[in-house]
Parts: C-alpha cells; sequence; structure tokens
C-alpha cells in the first residue's frame, strides 16, 4: 500500500533489533515455535494419532487462513488426520474461510430447540477441514466451567472443552498501557461475560482473574503467539506456557511496534490496515492520538482505513467539538484528545462511508490515494505509520481509548 509515496514520506525505525526478529519462510516461523515451546515439551510430544485437536483463533489474529493453514500441516504431519481437527473462529473471522453470514443465521426456534452453532466445511491450503463458528448468545454451544469472585457463571465454547487438544492461537497487543487480549476468554465465552469486558466493567485485575479462571478451568494453559511487524507481515512467532509467551511474545510486539517521535513533520499519513476483523472508530482514535504523538506539530493527518459504521456519540461529540466548544457533555480522556487534536490541525479520513457523512464530523474526505499523493505533493517531508492505531509511542498518550 502506498508504494508510489514520494520519498519525502517516510517510515520511522522501530526499536526492532536490527536482525534480531527477522525469521525465514512463514510456515519455518511458526514450526519451529510449536518445535521450541516455553516451559513446555514440543507439540508433537503431547498431540497424538486419534487425538480430537482444536484450533481456536483470536479474533485480532492477522492472515488467520495462512496461519491456520501452517498449524493444520503441522497437524498432519504429526499423524492427525484432518476429520479430527476442528477450527474454532468467530462470526467476525468466518468470512476469511469462505462462510457466508447467511450460513451462520439460526432462527429463534432452532436455538430454542438445542441446535448448537454452525460446523462448515471449509478449505485451507488445499485440506478440507470442519470450521465451527462460536456464537455468545447460543447456549447450547457452551459449556460450563467455573464461577468467577462474583459468583458470575463462566462459560466457554462446547467444542473446546469436549477436544483433546486445544490450540490457542493469537498475536500480542503491543504497548503496556493496553489490557492483553486472550485467545479464548470471553470472546469464546456467552454473551452475558463479554459486555462486561466490552464495557471494563470492575478492575483489570478481576477481569484478568477471570481469564485466568476460564483458561485453567479448561485446561488451557498453551499458546502459540504470532508477532507481526507493522503493514502485517509476520515478525516472529512464540509457543509454549501461556503467560510466559503472551510476556515474550508482547515485549517482541513492542520492539516492532514503538517508535520514538518525529519531529518537525509536515504531514503524518496513517493506516488502518489490519484485516480480519471490522475496524471501528476505537481505531481512528488510536490511530489519530498515535500520529499526533509521533508527529507533534500543526501539519495535517491523513488515516486510511476501511470503517463501515457511523461514528458511535462520544466519536461525534469529539469531532465536532471543534465548532462547539461549549464543553456540554463528558468525554473520555481519549475523546478528548481527539478534539484537541482535530482543533489544532487538518485531519482527513479514508473510510467506507459517503463523503457526506465524512465531512459532517468536520474532517476532510478522501476518495482515493490520489487525494493522498495530492495532499504529500504539497508537503515538505512527512511520515508514514502503517497500522497506526496499534502503534506504541515512547510517550502513553497512544494507549489511551
Amino acid at each position: 500500500m502506498f508504494n508510489n509515496l514520494p520519498p519525502h514520506i517516510a517510515e520511522p525505525q522501530t526499536r526492532a533489533r536490527t536482525g534480531a526478529n527477522r525469521v525465514g519462510e512463514f510456515s519455518q516461523t511458526i514450526v519451529s515455535a510449536l518445535e521450541q515451546p516455553l516451559g513446555y515439551p514440543p507439540v508433537k510430544e503431547w498431540m497424538f494419532p486419534g487425538d480430537k485437536v482444536a484450533i481456536v483463533l483470536q479474533a485480532s489474529l492477522l492472515r488467520p487462513v495462512e496461519v491456520a493453514g501452517v498449524a493444520l500441516e503441522y497437524c498432519q504431519a504429526n499423524g492427525i488426520e484432518m476429520d479430527d481437527v476442528l477450527l474454532v473462529v468467530l462470526p467476525a473471522t468466518a468470512a476469511r474461510f469462505g462462510i457466508g453470514a447467511d450460513q451462520l443465521v439460526q432462527t429463534e426456534a432452532q436455538v430454542a430447540n438445542g441446535e448448537p452453532p454452525a460446523t462448515l466445511p471449509v478449505t485451507v491450503t488445499g485440506k478440507t477441514v470442519h470450521c465451527h463458528v462460536h456464537d455468545q448468545r447460543n447456549p447450547f454451544g457452551l459449556a460450563y466451567l467455573a464461577a468467577n469472585e462474583a459468583g458470575d457463571p463462566v462459560h466457554v465454547n462446547r467444542e473446546l472443552v469436549d477436544a483433546d487438544v486445544v490450540l490457542p492461537i493469537g498475536c500480542p497487543t503491543s504497548g503496556c498501557g493496553t489490557e492483553i487480549r486472550d485467545c479464548i476468554y470471553p470472546d469464546y465465552g456467552s454473551i452475558d461475560r463479554a459486555e462486561p469486558f466490552r464495557a471494563l466493567t470492575g478492575t483489570a485485575v478481576q477481569r484478568a482473574d477471570e481469564v485466568q479462571l476460564a483458561n485453567d478451568n479448561l485446561g488451557s494453559f498453551f499458546t502459540l503467539q504470532i508477532v507481526y511487524s507493522p503493514g502485517g507481515d509476520v515478525a516472529s512467532a512464540v509457543a509454549g506456557q501461556r503467560n510466559q509467551a503472551v510476556a515474550a511474545a508482547t515485549e517482541l510486539a513492542n520492539e516492532q511496534w514503538t517508535i520514538d517521535p518525529v519531529f518537525e513533520t509536515d504531514l503524518v499519513i496513517a493506516t488502518i490496515e489490519e484485516p480480519g476483523r471490522a475496524q471501528t472508530w476505537g481505531d481512528f482514535a488510536s490511530a489519530l492520538i498515535a500520529s499526533a504523538t509521533a508527529a507533534p506539530g500543526t501539519g495535517p493527518i491523513v488515516i486510511w482505513s476501511a470503517i463501515k459504521q457511523q461514528p458511535d456519540r462520544g466519536t461525534r461529540k469529539s469531532l465536532q467539538r471543534q465548532f462547539d466548544d461549549s464543553g456540554k457533555g463528558k468525554l473520555s480522556r481519549a475523546h478528548r484528545r481527539v478534539a484537541s487534536i482535530t482543533a489544532e490541525r487538518p485531519v482527513f479520513l479514508h473510510s467506507e462511508l459517503p463523503q457526506s457523512s465524512i465531512e459532517e464530523l468536520g474532517i476532510g474526505f478522501i476518495a482515493d490515494q490520489e487525494d493522498i499523493l495530492r495532499i504529500a505533493a504539497k508537503a515538505s517531508n512527512g511520515v508514514l505509520l502503517r497500522d497506526a492505531h496499534r502503534v506504541n509511542l515512547v510517550s502513553s498518550e497512544a494507549s489511551e481509548l
């Protein structure tokens, strides 16, 4: 993307050690992690022919089809039949495996009659395997594990409970100010427990304890973490005991995604390229804050995204605050920062929304890459931040959302 940008628009250097995270073939990177896990023997020493294997993919995993393909090849190389493997994914990822939204619809009667969520055959790297799409709202696809500290029931996908081997695959989030996302919980739990996590109800410690409770009672102590570099390339992979692997992978991710502020820059072009999930206005806010923090000043910020939904109330208020700074209505800390940025410098956005929807927010509309090239031509220098919503900066400002 944007390979034809003028030479004065450059990508900043990350803090990754030179060559330390560069690895060979995509599949070899993952296989090496599975063969040399942290705190665990190699996977082939505890996964045997005849085992029922569930490969569960974290919602934010980039390139899920390719990653799943490598995992399937590894299973097959170790004597696991494809009929004994089940991919477990969320609805947002299902389309990447060729599963249409219409295939996931269940009538109220079907749910009432106890029919579990859909399990459908899919083809991955030439192999046919069954794919189970988790439905947080369908109780017949859930199994009870335990009760949390408050006495609330903790459920998880029933297919994971029934499997002999569960292989969770995720990717760490850079930035020490962001809560760690778990591969399994609460995304593969029930809707009533997922909502408190989305609303950040309670304390971070309580949420972390509930995640630990779900994994421990499921018997899920192993994970494979894929570390990406800006733009979506695989930098490395770490497998092993869940807490050790996540900690090690997060450290590597921070090296890949941490940059120092870039001063005396006339233009910031920020992308939200992350495939496999719906892009949000929260991503927009994170990308905007990261851009302003990475390149302080008054120059334009251009954000390239694939946002489809209309802005939420907080985003709309923060963007329109530049026209009405009366202070009415409370804004989150992140939205206050968004409001101050848009008041101080021009902001442009490419999305999948119509021009009228963008311009009524008080920001500029970007139709295509030619619009970006015209803006870039007017700048004496600039910076390109790939997947800026994930960038981790020396300042913690970019992790406020």
